[in-house]
């Protein structure tokens, strides 16, 4: 998976995540870059928008995917 337009400023590279982390693993990861590009990095909340919806949308799946499993 990858995450566009996430790499720190002045680095073109492309921000890329582990392709064997299931949704809970992906929403923690986005969930830990969002806290250091606002703290580290000084990015406003507009620019961590897509961030912060692909963590939601991630922990969303999660919960679905739990909510599925037999219990």
């Amino acid at each position: 998976m990858s995450y566009p337009g996430a790499s720190r400023d002045g680095d073109p590279s492309l921000l890329v995540g582990w392709a064997g982390w299931d949704h809970r693993e992906q929403a923690q990861a986005l969930a830990t870059l969002i806290v250091a590009r606002e703290q580290e990095d000084g990015w406003a909340a507009a620019r961590l928008l897509p961030l912060v919806a692909g963590s939601a949308h991630e922990m969303a799946r999660s919960a679905s995917c739990a909510a599925r499993r037999p219990g």
